[in-house]
């Protein structure tokens, strides 16, 4: 075993620079902060996302040449007042450049108004050496051009060329996430001071041109923040200010007057600084909205029975107040943060009041329910009320699902009783199923596998009120249950029809629309469509992007049907699964020859559509059944992956008594 020794002073500087700098769109920020620290309002940037390479170019004071040989040492600063940090200031630690000097090839040029001439760092043997620059000595997508009167150009290349595992995450991470990040990131450096000239272009090396990500100038406008949004993020939304003060703390920003399609837009800032709102707080603010059906959508003429889309109220949120480590390191306690949520959800409630909107007055549509007659009791219109979100599944737990271990629910204590008194509890038998009330809880545990659905492990005694089986199970100790026949019937159905989808997407994939259906989207949302298309095309949904929107020309014959020329739904349709597969909800790549997972990532509007299938297709409540339709009908539910549950994922099942 060799000797223990020192490591390099290079490879120090390299793990100590990845903490300061981890992500390429960290280096963009900590770049775009040192040229708005140095005053500059006129800021170019160029990316090179293949090689992770940066070119920024500003109008700030510059830097003399006395101390451009000092900026890239070690926690050297010039952002410091008397020994603390200048409010109005990002950095202060002398870190961020003496960082990116040790993971990249770093090129600073800067023109002071004193000097005449720019000047470049250059090392020799080691040593930061301040010379004069040659505009003429550099070609390419960087080149230097005129800096002016002051100004400063910094170039890093081949950022984490020295750590190619960082890089390979980076590459191997879509290109679509890393662009919204660097977005992020200028956001994030702007929100201090916005009203800034910026420029930002991507390097297109098949093009052999300069695409532009955003363009603004933002130097003389008043709604600089909601500029801001629409240049970065494409949000086409009409935002209002919004303000308010308590004592010491004010709390501004600006709320959109329409839901959009992502809750990615909901920014909160504390003092200059992105503040990630404790998820508690943040559906607290979100059900604001929500409740008063705000992200309801009205507009679509088509309707469906479930949720293939969500929509979410989005805002950007400033607040100003003492500086207090409270509010950052123990948030839950901060009396601080506690004031800054109550004054905030004031300020959403008034603004919705000025929109129109009641707080807390939605009334929730009613669903499709399994009955012939809608003239029956609430509680059987609750049993099927087919409200609810898909959960969502890791493979761990879908193959616990189908597992024969069992599904494992709490249920009340069951009473014991004896033959002979069945037939007194039939008469007052609940003419609704408990298991969809929602003031049945369960406190004992009960086993139910697909064993007990075998031949001769259960036995039909009869239906009851033309809506569930009484069925007794054959065990140590026997016990009676019913079933609901319609979520029963359902379930078969359901679990029919998506091995039926998969099939046709196996051999008729998608169907050509007769009017291709167009529409616009924003740049992030376009960006999600062309990183995602091959997922798309595995469900029969074909597109092609232009540069200001879509055009869809295949469609599942079962999506085709329901779309018929609502292009505004099904674009809405489509963004979901866009942010569901970004969000890691639903998994780019599937299996078609494995219907069972298939069925979960599929889009939210098939599955919804395939539910909905299922749903009205089914045993309906008030269908008389014979004793033979009935033994069919449980044989059927043995062979499915889910048996106890719905399509929509209540159980089916629930345990009446057990028998001495």
């Amino acid at each position: 075993m060799d000797s223990i020794v020192k490591l390099e002073e290079s490879v120090v500087s390299q793990i100590r620079s990845h903490v300061i700098l981890n992500s390429f769109e960290q280096v963009v920020g900590e770049l775009l902060q040192n040229s708005l620290d140095a005053g500059a309002n006129d800021i170019l940037i160029k990316l090179d996302l293949s090689s992770l390479s940066i070119y920024i170019q500003d109008n700030g004071t510059g830097i003399s040449p006395d101390d451009l040989e000092k900026v890239t040492l070690q926690n050297y600063t010039s952002k410091l007042g008397g020994g603390n940090k200048k409010p109005s200031m990002f950095g202060y630690k002398g870190e961020a450049l003496y960082a990116l000097n040790s993971i990249s090839k770093v090129t600073i040029v800067s023109k002071v108004e004193s000097f005449n001439s720019p000047y470049k760092l250059s090392w020799y043997g080691g040593k930061a050496v301040a010379e004069i620059f040659d505009t003429n000595t550099t070609t390419g997508y960087f080149q230097i051009g005129d800096l002016g009167n002051h100004g400063m150009v910094v170039t890093a290349s081949n950022v984490f060329s020295g750590i190619p595992v960082r890089r390979q995450q980076i590459s191997g991470s879509p290109r679509v996430r890393l662009v919204e990040g660097i977005k992020l990131a200028i956001l994030e450096s702007l929100i201090r001071n916005p009203k800034v000239k910026l420029q930002v272009l991507l390097i297109n090396k098949e093009k052999f041109q300069l695409d532009e990500l955003a363009s603004f100038n933002n130097q003389h406008c008043l709604s600089s923040y909601s500029n801001l949004l629409f240049h970065l993020f494409g949000l086409k939304v009409k935002f209002d200010p919004v303000c308010a003060r308590f004592k010491d703390i004010k709390v501004s920003g600006i709320i959109g007057a329409k839901p959009i399609s992502s809750k990615k837009h909901q920014y909160f800032f504390i003092n200059g600084n992105p503040f990630g709102i404790p998820p508690e707080e943040s559906n607290k603010l979100n059900n604001l909205f929500t409740a008063c059906g705000f992200t309801d959508d009205a507009t679509s003429n088509t309707k469906t029975t479930g949720k293939p889309f969500y929509k979410y109220p989005t805002f950007l949120i400033k607040v100003k107040c003492a500086e207090k480590r409270s509010i950052l390191q123990d948030t839950a306690h901060s009396n601080t943060w506690g004031i800054i949520v109550r004054i905030t959800e004031k300020v959403i409630t008034k603004y919705l009041e000025t929109l129109g909107y009641e707080s807390g007055t939605r009334v929730l549509q009613p669903t499709p329910s399994p009955f012939a007659s809608p003239a029956k009791r609430r509680a059987d219109k609750f049993i099927l009320s087919t409200k609810a979100k898909l959960g969502k599944l890791s493979e761990v737990e879908m193959g616990g699902l189908v597992s024969n271990r069992g599904c494992i629910q709490k249920v009340k204590q069951l009473p014991t009783v004896t033959k002979k008194t069945i037939s007194k509890r039939l008469s007052t038998t609940p003419s609704h199923c408990l298991c969809h009330d929602q003031e049945y809880t369960l406190d004992e545990s009960l086993d139910f596998t697909k064993e007990h659905l075998l031949p001769g492990n259960y036995k039909v005694i009869k239906q009851l009120d033309r809506k569930f089986i009484l069925v007794t199970l054959k065990e140590e100790q026997m016990r009676i249950v019913v079933l609901d026949q319609h979520a029963s019937d359902e379930r078969v159905k359901v679990e029919e029809y998506f091995q039926e989808f998969a099939q046709q997407l196996r051999e008729n994939p998608g169907l050509r629309l007769q009017a291709p259906l167009a529409f616009e989207v924003t740049p992030s949302e376009l960006a999600l469509l062309d990183e995602y298309l091959p997922n798309f095309n595995t469900f029969g949904i074909n597109y092609e992007t232009h540069e200001s929107g879509v055009t869809v020309t295949h469609l599942p014959l079962i999506l085709l049907n329901k779309i018929a020329q609502d292009a505004d739904f099904l674009k809405d349709s489509l963004i979901q699964h866009c942010y569901d597969l970004n969000d890691h909800v639903k998994r780019v790549r599937v299996d078609l020859e494995d219907w069972f997972e298939c069925s979960y990532h599929l889009p939210r509007i098939i599955i919804e559509l395939i539910n909905s299938k299922a749903c009205r297709s089914a045993i309906m409540f008030g269908d008389e059944l014979t004793h033979d339709d009935m033994d069919r009908l449980i044989e059927k539910l043995q062979h499915c992956k889910l048996p106890f549950q719905c399509a929509h994922g209540r159980p089916s099942i629930v345990p009446l008594a057990r028998l001495e």
